[in-house]
């Protein structure tokens, strides 16, 4: 009969003391962090309050209304152009006619022209139909040009208590941690030591 192997236990401590699994960890974090503060700050300095890195708007979208083209926790990136010259097919991010302070993003479905006035007939992708109300030329505010997926789920957690907690104290944890294993290492070496008696 074969002798059986012992399995190797899980423990979470051997998990801690490896630096590699530390520094992948605290390097993720630090990520996560500076790409959640960076955009937050962007917001928090734009004229409109959107997220802008070089006249592209950044905004995280909230649903699937537009999957498969992106889903909700993607990041899209808005950028300018003359919003009376859309297209169908266009995908592009407006205030709600109804409430300016929603933006959504659709795309354009139909252009409809009045005299001077240009109104755009807008519909989710996976929406079966397209939106009620017709959107003003002047409340479009840019078209998409691409997405970031993902991204969005970060940005949406660090903006909670928990996330902005989490994201600030899980890399000092990581660090504090490290420290104090330097420390007892030291602590445990100058411990073993032979003591040498003098003659």
């Amino acid at each position: 009969m074969f002798a059986r192997r012992k399995r190797k236990r899980f423990r979470v401590a051997e998990v801690l003391e490896n630096r590699w699994v530390n520094g992948v960890v605290l390097g993720l974090a630090m990520v996560v962090m500076a790409v959640s503060v960076v955009y937050l700050w962007l917001g928090w300095f734009s004229p409109d309050g959107i997220p802008a890195v070089a006249g592209d708007r950044l905004l995280v979208v909230l649903s699937g209304s537009m999957k498969p083209a992106f889903d909700a926790g993607d990041i899209v990136v808005v950028r300018d152009f003359d919003p009376r010259t859309a297209l169908p097919g266009q995908i592009v991010t407006f205030r709600a006619p109804t409430s300016p302070r929603v933006l959504i993003t659709h795309r354009v479905a139909e252009v409809v022209r009045e005299g001077h006035d240009v109104f755009y007939r807008t519909k989710g992708d996976a929406n079966d139909l397209v939106d009620v109300e017709p959107v003003p030329w002047q409340n479009v505010i840019g078209r998409v040009v691409r997405h970031i997926p993902y991204v969005g789920y970060l940005v949406g957690f660090v903006r909670t208590v928990p996330g902005l907690l989490l994201s600030i104290m899980l890399p000092g944890a990581i660090i504090l941690a490290g420290e104090l294993r330097a420390i007892v290492r030291l602590a445990r070496g100058v411990g073993d030591k032979p003591h040498l008696e003098g003659r």
